[in-house]
């Protein structure tokens, strides 16, 4: 049987592909679960690395597709996968040692729809840890807003629950078509389990697109948002009316947000008006109370509404900040002293960090 599959979507990734698979290869029930490599359209070597592991295990699979986006190329997967479960991977990220065991095997007997695990945030090239999420034993429900605050990917995913539920990534967004998932299929969950295992180190990398910044990929932040209001609005029954308020909040949030960022790239109030009309959110914005946002986002709010013209130079100030920091980070003592504070663990096990610096 069949336990997990493994959903590796990569892009160009041919340099840490092989770090990826190999934390999932020396897991102690690798026979019990199998590899489903979606290669989305690589231009580098990506192809010829994961084709040598194809040729070495029955249990790893590589899909080649032309150039779609992630959300086609983990869809694929949800499809072409013959596991109990579901994990979804990304090409530079790794499962903790010792994760997948049989341990693991007795939680899944559980039966449950989404199981949601402690995961680690990590440097790409070097082994430093920070704890990113603190969950307990826990069993709940869906039916409800529910926001599991991690990543997604350190979540196994009941595969049946997805596809009779119609539980897709909504092609087309770029940026936060995972938590739109995870929203999506908690609410759609009969049966709930959050664990105080550690299952997932998510790999930091200044080089990747989450690490750039793009204006428009930016606004996708709004735009997966109101999909998952329209989505809710068709298929919510149970507590429709608490789910579409939460979402709505969200939104609010992701939609002042987008002001700040484009305020802090924009030449004038007059451009920053031109936009929000244009992406058709001015009156939103206009109209937004500092209690419909996430805190945050409060004092942007109240700037806003005292003097646009202030609250464009503050949104200068920061971009500017984050801009420098990033140049700054690429200097390597910097991101040494920098790396020292922000990730003190040296160690760790599936039970968490085990040696502090």
């Amino acid at each position: 049987m069949i336990w997990i599959s493994i959903v590796i979507p990569v892009y160009n990734f041919g340099k840490y592909i092989n770090k990826t698979l190999n934390s999932v290869i020396n897991q102690p029930i690798f026979n019990l679960c199998e590899i489903r490599i979606i290669n989305d359209g690589s231009t580098d070597n990506t192809k010829k690395v994961c084709m040598s592991y194809v040729n070495k295990y029955d249990n790893i699979y590589l899909h080649n597709q032309t150039n779609q986006g992630v959300s086609v190329a983990r869809n694929v997967g949800i499809d072409q996968s013959l596991g109990k479960y579901i994990l979804f991977l990304d090409a530079d990220d790794t499962i903790i040692e010792n994760f997948l065991s049989y341990d693991l095997i007795d939680i899944l007997k559980g039966n449950y729809d989404v199981i949601m695990f402690n995961y680690i945030i990590s440097n790409i090239d070097r082994d430093r840890y920070a704890i990113q999420s603190h969950y307990n034993d826990s069993e709940f429900v869906g039916g409800r807003p529910i926001y599991i605050s991690g990543h997604f990917g350190s979540g196994l995913y009941n595969r049946n629950m997805l596809i009779q539920n119609d539980i897709y990534f909504k092609d087309g967004i770029k940026i936060s078509e995972d938590q739109i998932f995870s929203m999506q299929a908690m609410y759609t969950a009969k049966k709930i389990k959050t664990s105080h295992i550690f299952s997932y180190i998510y790999n930091k990398n200044i080089n990747s697109v989450s690490s750039s910044f793009n204006i428009d990929k930016k606004y996708h932040m709004v735009l997966a948002w109101q999909y998952l209001y329209e989505w809710a609005q068709e298929n919510c029954v149970e507590n429709k009316q608490q789910m579409l308020d939460y979402i709505l909040f969200k939104l609010n949030s992701r939609i002042m947000l987008y002001a700040v960022q484009y305020a802090g790239i924009c030449y004038s109030k007059k451009q920053l008006i031109n936009e929000l009309k244009r992406k058709d959110i001015y009156d939103i914005v206009n109209n937004l109370k500092p209690n419909e946002v996430l805190s945050y986002l409060i004092d942007d709010v109240n700037r806003y509404h005292e003097d646009i013209s202030k609250f464009i130079l503050h949104a200068k100030f920061e971009h500017w900040k984050v801009k420098y920091g990033r140049i700054a980070l690429r200097i390597p003592f910097i991101r040494h002293w920098r790396d020292k504070k922000l990730y003190p663990y040296t160690k760790i096990s599936k039970y968490g960090p085990i040696n502090r610096d």
